[in-house]
């Protein structure tokens, strides 16, 4: 077994009864706090710093969940998915958020939720759409201009025969903002007729002198079909159509009723580089411009002489929590009590009473990708191991999603094949791992007082054996999905290519699966069914709230000290044979049977392997 590096500096220090909060390593828990008042602590936890940047980016998040699907995905269900979950998501923030700034930072998840789906749309209509159209459209060869235009109505790419070209001498610019330009597409420069058109913008005069695409150019027969496939370029054809009546009426040439114009010298590859790579750019141009409302917003609070963080703690702001929220990596060496481990692994909801806050501090714990980076440094289930798992469930639902796409196209039946394989995967894996680490951190924590930064647990050999079964396991399944394509008339790198839409259904889906999983409480919370994370949210507070008011009101000699710790100080009810002793002691000795006093009813060890786990907790005050 190897056992992660605790802190050198800290040895196995200890954190004063009762200490809700994290310390620096090597510092005394309250130094030079106890010599500021409330309303100092708050003024500096105003001042703008990188504790603000979470909950300020956690706009942008949504906005950007809603316009990469809706904008790049030819199939609108994730984009549906992800718009219903942002939506409910930034709702649920204007109902819990309690803060006037806070209640503002939702108001604008809100609003960037459909800023986001409309700019979307408009990318997929304008750039998307017609980028697929052109792809499943037919090509035509050795194509005569002398054809009735009809006889290949449903093209998206002519070559013409080897005399064919563009007649610049008879062509016209109409002039309607801009100057919409056509010449006849000809097979000799005596014909009267012109069912084929090469058209161009702004590359032409009133008559002759047309330059559009490479007219000019002899040896050059081919040329995309305009159509008008996308709603924000429909007013192309109508233009073009005009400047071709125009030509007809000047140079005396019989055009039929249904003309096909025809963008000279562009080639199938080019015009759909065109349209997916302008597709990209405005989605990644939408989400880096965004990027500022952050800044921008932090920018108005400051200006209104407001923060997210400046208030003073009160009956509904718990802002002590703060200190425990860690995220991705700590540059300072830090010290956390040993219950917040068992917090951050039993997913733990309510911390500050802001609810926006204490979601993003969800998410950077329990997101397949972002935990990866963000998760709390101190988390038992590491961000190696996090990553291990979203490897795994990436790799088996990317090529099982290939293989079902290789015999059965995509459909509605895919998407719900992706969706099962993804919420299936994702609690499976995670679960069955985190229930290993639960538990291995039970045992080797529950005689600590505190934590270093990183994790102090031991890795257990059934941990690593059962990571390396998940990367073996998904390398065979990836191995077998292959030559299960192999068979199919698709090539492996064309069905992983089409396949690539399944990282969005996981990103999208674990914001999804976070609203209707369902939680069954404990603990105080016994017997209480809910749904999501914001149902479970709101348990705790008003569970923990009404509790830490009736404590507060009964007994003002007492001191609260954090949701979900460990009894620090408790002693057993009255009438157990257990003698009193300390807290540690009465912690590291706890047996199957014993009753702890709590702010609401009583707790009761339930297994001899579990850490000293409750809802709430409080201190004597000395």
């Amino acid at each position: 077994m190897r056992r992660s590096a605790l802190d050198a500096n800290a040895g196995d220090p200890e954190l004063p009864l009762g200490t809700y909060g994290a310390v620096a390593a090597g510092q005394e828990s309250g130094q030079d706090a106890d010599q500021l008042t409330d309303e100092q602590k708050a003024a500096q936890r105003g001042k703008p710093s990188l504790q603000d940047i979470p909950a300020l980016f956690t706009p942008w998040l949504l906005f950007g969940m809603i316009l990469i699907p809706t904008a790049l995905m030819e199939t609108h269900y994730l984009s549906l998915i992800a718009a219903v979950t942002s939506c409910v998501i930034a709702c649920a923030f204007i109902l819990f958020s309690r803060g006037l700034p806070w209640r503002m930072l939702a108001l604008t998840s809100l609003a960037l939720c459909g800023v986001g789906y409309a700019m979307g749309c408009y990318d997929s209509a304008k750039y998307v759409y017609p980028y697929h159209f052109y792809a499943r459209s037919p090509s035509y060869e050795l194509v005569d201009a002398d054809w009735a235009p009809g006889s290949v109505a449903d093209a998206g790419f002519l070559s013409f025969t080897a005399e064919t070209h563009v007649d610049s001498t008879r062509s016209v610019g109409y002039v309607s903002g801009s100057t919409w330009c056509v010449a006849p597409i000809v097979s000799n420069d005596l014909s009267d007729s012109a069912g084929f058109w090469a058209v161009g913008k702004d590359c032409c005069r009133r008559q002759g002198l047309f330059r559009c695409g490479d007219a000019r150019n002899r040896s050059t027969h081919t040329g995309i079909v305009i159509r008008d496939v996308s709603p924000i370029l429909q007013d192309e054809l109508p233009q073009y159509k005009k400047a071709a009546e125009m030509a007809a009426g000047t140079y005396g040439i019989n055009m039929p009723g249904n003309p096909i114009f025809v963008r000279w010298n562009d080639t199938p590859e080019n015009n759909e580089n065109w349209y997916w790579d302008n597709a990209v750019s405005f989605a990644l141009t939408a989400v880096s411009l965004f990027f500022l409302v952050p800044p921008l917003f932090l920018l108005v609070m400051k200006l209104a002489g407001t923060s997210l963080f400046g208030r003073e703690g009160d009956d509904k702001w718990h802002p002590e929590k703060l200190d425990l929220m860690g995220f991705g990596f700590n540059f300072q060496k830090k010290l956390y009590p040993t219950y917040l481990q068992a917090d951050l692994m039993y997913s733990r909801s309510f911390y500050t009473g802001e609810v926006i806050q204490d979601y993003i501090f969800h998410v950077a714990n329990r997101h397949v990708y972002w935990s990866c980076l963000l998760c709390h440094p101190s988390h038992p289930y590491q961000k190696w191991e996090r990553l291990i798992v979203a490897v795994t469930i990436s790799a088996v639902v990317w090529f099982s999603t290939a293989a079902f796409t290789a015999f059965l196209g995509t459909s509605l039946g895919r998407t719900a094949f992706v969706v099962v394989m993804v919420l299936f995967l994702r609690n499976a894996l995670q679960l069955l791992l985190m229930n290993v680490a639960i538990e291995a951190s039970a045992r080797d924590l529950e005689a600590k007082g505190v934590i270093g930064a990183r994790t102090t647990r031991d890795i257990s050999s059934v941990e690593v054996a059962l990571l390396a079964a998940y990367c073996l396991g998904s390398v065979a399944f990836a191995i077998a999905c292959s030559g299960l394509i192999g068979i199919s008339d698709m090539s492996v790198g064309s069905a992983l290519h089409s396949s690539l839409d399944v990282f969005g259904y996981i990103y999208v889906l674990d914001f999804t699966a976070d609203l209707i999983t369902p939680f069954l409480g404990h603990d105080a919370f016994h017997g209480v069914w809910t749904f999501g994370f914001f149902g479970r949210w709101r348990h705790e507070r008003d569970e923990y709230e009404s509790s830490k008011k009736d404590l507060m009101a009964r007994q003002m000699s007492a001191q609260w000290t954090s949701l979900g710790a460990e009894v620090l100080g408790a002693k057993p009810q009255q009438g157990s044979a257990r003698p009193q002793q300390s807290s540690a002691q009465s912690l590291k000795t706890a047996r199957v049977g014993d009753q702890y006093m709590v702010p609401s009813g009583t707790l009761k060890p339930t297994t001899t392997s579990a850490p000293m786990f409750s809802q709430f907790a409080m201190k004597r005050s000395c």
